[in-house]
């Protein structure tokens, strides 16, 4: 899912990526400020902050239903979504009524993680969090204007680890034994060679064991993906030699001002 300006009315994209590269295309008009997408068998949930909503769609962009949270636009900042066990869960800045009232309060412990079933908080106390996981051990959260990773019960909503970051925690992914995090540079003090980080992390021992600069300032989401996968993301919409052999020589005569 593609970056979209948080505008009412802003128009989002998705692209669809199989083993041979981009396998389809939609342009999604009611998804405004997109933060996050996942499977739920063959469609797909995409939240909007903008617009307090997650949508289900399918694989063509064909919206099947909705649910919004109450308030004005933005006044919940709903992120991560979870689909898990026949319910699913989104990450929200706070339960406010205003448009981004959850501004002045990022530190407060007004995040929670909600499970729109039940119309309730599973996970209170939060502040800005993103990125949320169900793994084996409970869940797994990004506490973003802390610089945390936390590792929070499902049972009793007890923090059981906590792992104190150097910047903004955002985009979380799980294998076997590490554990995924990313780290955007600080928008608001951003200076010229400032870049986003990812960390590594023991899953066992929650050791810190490597962390590497990435080339850009900001990590939304980390996927753990099939090495299949990688050179057909890398390919995308270059499926068809024929034509972009084609196009490669128009465009280099083009250069070259003939």
């Amino acid at each position: 899912v593609l970056c979209s300006p948080p505008d009412r009315g802003a128009s989002g994209e998705m692209l669809v990526y199989d083993a041979k590269g981009t396998s389809a295309y939609a342009r999604l008009d009611f998804l405004a400020d997109a933060h996050d997408a996942t499977a739920e068998g063959e469609d797909f949930i995409l939240s909007s902050a903008m617009n307090n909503s997650i949508y289900w769609i399918t694989t063509r962009g064909d919206l099947l239903r909705q649910w919004s949270a109450p308030g004005e636009p933005d006044s919940w900042h709903v992120n991560g979504v979870v689909s898990k066990g026949g319910k699913t869960y989104v990450s929200a800045f706070g339960m406010f009524e205003k448009y981004r009232e959850w501004n002045s309060h990022r530190e407060d412990g007004s995040g929670i993680i909600y499970n729109i079933d039940e119309c309730r908080p599973v996970i209170m106390g939060l502040d800005c969090p993103h990125s949320p996981l169900q793994v084996e051990e409970g869940w797994l959260v990004c506490n973003s204007a802390r610089h945390q990773l936390l590792l929070i019960s499902e049972r009793t909503q007890e923090w059981v680890r906590t792992l104190q970051l150097d910047h903004w925690t955002r985009g979380l992914a799980v294998s076997d034994d590490l554990i995924y995090v990313g780290e955007s540079a600080n928008r608001k003090s951003f200076q010229v060679g400032d870049t986003a980080k990812l960390s590594v992390i023991d899953r066992r021992s929650w050791e810190l064991v490597d962390r590497c600069s990435v080339p850009f300032q900001e990590v939304t989401s980390l996927c753990v993906v099939p090495k299949v996968l990688v050179e057909a993301l890398r390919r995308g919409f270059r499926t068809n030699p024929y034509r972009e052999n084609s196009f490669s020589l128009y465009n280099m005569f083009e250069k070259a001002g003939t």
